[in-house]
């Protein structure tokens, strides 16, 4: 008797054994590399690699004052990977408005040549004379198109070449365009 317990115990633990090696194999041929690639692309799409950019080709300049009541800003975008972009937002902010809050002047629709132009009307925005006007663009790409649902996992990119900064008719010299955020 003793002999068929000892025999089918060493049975057991060498099937376990074969399991838990086969269970190994599994692991390491398909979870590691599949575990592998995700955390790559995570960090490359963290990274900002892959996120869209963009230029600005003419911005008023940092303390540039603006005699005119309008004027256009011109601005190129592209995106990085083989999917389009979505759209091209231009934002503006002035002194009154809340201060972490930036308006939208222009949603612009990809284009081939990939430039883009907006309007900014001092009188119509009723922006203060004299005041620090900033504008800075953010520029939406695609990362996945699925036809059944549509356009997901919009990847983007907040004032890619930064802000402009100027004055409409005169300067407010307690106030001027400096570095960082207002």
């Amino acid at each position: 008797m003793q002999y068929g317990e000892d025999f089918m115990a060493t049975t057991t633990l060498m099937e376990l054994t074969r399991r838990k090696g086969k269970w190994r194999r599994v692991v390491i041929t398909f979870l590691a590399p599949a575990l592998a690639i995700f955390f790559t692309g995570f960090l490359i799409f963290q990274s900002g690699v892959l996120r869209p950019g963009g230029i600005w080709l003419e911005k008023p300049d940092r303390g540039n004052v603006i005699t005119k009541n309008r004027i256009t800003l011109k601005l190129s975008a592209y995106s990085y990977t083989f999917l389009p972009l979505d759209r091209v937002v231009v934002t503006y902010w002035y002194e009154g408005i809340h201060l972490y809050v930036w308006n939208k002047l222009c949603v612009l629709r990809p284009r081939s040549d990939k430039t883009y132009t907006c309007d900014f009307d001092f009188i119509k925005l009723k922006a203060p004379v004299g005041k620090k006007i900033l504008v800075s663009f953010e520029v939406y790409g695609i990362l996945m198109h699925a036809d059944a649902i549509g356009r997901i996992l919009v990847n983007y990119n907040v004032a890619p070449d930064g802000w402009g900064c100027f004055y409409w008719k005169k300067i407010d010299v307690g106030n001027p365009c400096g570095r960082g955020y207002p």
